[in-house]
């Protein structure tokens, strides 16, 4: 602090543990988005330059809010990381027992090791609140993982020497150990001195200085004034996204970024529960793909292999309903899991093997029993409630209006009776094609209803690329297809807008699928994910 400058703006952000022991421990993805809240909420200022730096645990914190930062779309300025636990040591710094971290911090205390090493009773109980912090944080590294950034300038120090008597110490950070996480070219400094001493003098006015060079906030000199008697018209300062020529026409096509902004960002480690029609199931092996967490409710038994898996519906989703193409499909699902409404306990039944009406092709050779198929049922609606529960983002995959209904029921189906199970009734079985204000309502009671078990679920909602097999409502295949998307695009983007808990995707053609919230100026690159699923 000393050494920097006063022109600067610098908040300092403390571990709220440290103030208050009875918080409740959080993630490094959860910290990192509530201090940047607040840092933005302290600066209002769009104008305000922002950059961010941290020390040791606080380097990954930092690093952690710039890539959120990236993903609300207003990056930081440039992220300083000093001395920080290399890539992948969480677990083993989690592996330190108390009695290490109370006699580290016991003799940070008491001088550094200097001194009789005796502490006051304040003292002592601001060693015990700061070692209960690092035990915390500590197990926050085990379960961390470390974000890439794609457009935030970085620098890193890294302290060559190991801290005496090895206490808290690791091995030297190797040269490329931070080329997966930062943007490149980042700039690397290798300081002759240890974890402490990297933060005292001589050393830390050279850092001083260089945080002071490029970093913020400061408030920018107020823009110059038009000449008396001209008026500004409102395209006068506009960023170049704004015109075509330089947004569109000149960059190259691979280049075109900043297309949209999400609503939230959604952490590495945030469960995220996948459902809808056949395209949402390429969303969860996209997320895995990409170091996400992808959460499985209802996973495959032991001794399957990954076809029989497929066959029989698992994988695909976060739960076995096969595929939900329709809003009103996924409200009565939610619905059933939640005990709000019973489903019928009507079975198809074929050459002595049964059928699940409502996902006929899950189990290929179907059930021996309507006991065993009521049962199959059962830990499948146990398996959307627990998701619903542990979630903190459910993304669904809009695919039809055109739907099935059991008028003696009142059900949904997910296809028409005969064409792959069971038995058509023309007079039972009709054909409605959903409205959008149809469309709407069951996406509102689909949040309504899972936010009552959980009220921090976030929605995505994602338009399905995949044209319709076939269409009963008399139209050219061809149009039948295109009626879906402008009604469920039409009421996502109306919806987006009336949830504050709920967002949309955009299309990206020709795109690999990729983490939802990490916007990129590439949005085709293999090493710079596109910004949404492809819609």
């Amino acid at each position: 602090m000393a050494a920097l400058p006063d022109e600067l703006t610098v908040c300092l952000i403390a571990d709220p543990k440290l103030r208050d022991p009875a918080q409740p421990a959080r993630s490094i993805t959860d910290r990192a988005a509530h201090f940047l809240d607040a840092v933005r909420a302290a600066f209002l200022d769009p104008n305000v330059r922002l950059s961010l730096a941290g020390w040791s645990f606080g380097a990954w914190t930092a690093l952690s809010m710039a890539a959120r930062a990236e993903a609300d779309g207003r990056p930081v300025e440039a992220v300083h990381l000093l001395d920080p636990p290399p890539p992948g040591s969480g677990q083993r710094l989690a592996a330190y027992d108390d009695q290490q971290v109370d006699a580290v911090f016991a003799r940070e205390l008491s001088g550094n090791g200097g001194g009789d090493g005796r502490l006051s009773e304040s003292g002592r109980a601001y060693a015990e609140r700061l070692a209960d912090c690092c035990r915390t944080n500590l197990a926050a590294m085990a379960e961390h993982r470390l974000p890439r950034l794609d457009r935030t300038p970085a620098e890193v120090w890294i302290a060559e020497r190991a801290v005496e008597e090895g206490a808290l110490g690791l091995e030297p950070t190797g040269t490329d150990a931070w080329d997966a996480h930062l943007t490149h070219p980042f700039r690397l400094h290798h300081v002759d001195a240890n974890h402490y001493e990297l933060v005292a003098e001589p050393h830390v006015q050279a850092i001083a200085d260089v945080l002071a060079a490029g970093s913020g906030p400061r408030h920018p000199s107020p823009p110059e004034e038009p000449e008396e008697g001209t008026v500004e018209h409102p395209y006068t300062r506009l960023p170049e996204r704004s015109f075509w020529r330089t947004a569109v026409a000149e960059p190259d096509a691979m280049d075109i970024g900043e297309l949209w902004t999400p609503k939230f960002a959604i952490g590495q480690d945030a469960p995220v529960v996948t459902a809808g029609s056949c395209f949402a199931a390429h969303i969860g092996r996209a997320l895995l793909d990409e170091g996400m967490h992808w959460y499985d409710a209802e996973p495959p038994p032991p001794g399957l292999t990954r076809a029989e898996q497929a066959a029989r519906g698992y994988r695909r989703f976060s739960f076995r309903t096969g595929n939900v193409y329709t809003a009103a499909a996924l409200r009565q699902w939610v619905a059933w899991a939640l005990d709000e409404e019973k489903p019928p306990e009507e079975v198809w039944a074929e050459d002595g093997t049964f059928y699940d009406p409502y996902r006929p092709t899950v189990e290929p050779h179907g059930h021996a029993s309507p006991e065993d198929l009521l049962r199959a049922r059962d830990l499948t609606l146990a398996a959307v409630r627990t998701a619903l529960t542990k979630a903190d983002v459910l993304v669904f995959t809009l695919g039809l209006t055109e739907a099935w209904h059991d008028t003696v029921t009142g059900t949904v189906l997910p296809m028409c009776p005969g064409t792959v199970r069971g038995t058509f009734d023309p007079a039972r079985h009709v054909l409605r094609n959903h409205t959008v204000a149809r469309v709407h309502r069951d996406l509102t009671d689909v949040l309504t209803l899972a936010r009552g078990i959980n009220s921090r679920l976030r929605m995505v909602l994602t338009v399905s690329p995949v044209p319709l097999t076939a269409t009963a409502t008399g139209r050219h295949a061809l149009v039948a297809t295109t009626h879906p998307s402008p009604y469920c695009g039409r009421r996502q983007g109306s919806w987006r807008t009336s949830r504050t808990t709920s967002t949309t995707s955009r299309r990206t053609r020709s795109s690999p699928a990729s983490p939802i919230g990490r916007p990129s100026t590439n949005p085709t690159s293999a090493r710079s994910p596109p910004t949404a699923w492809p819609s």
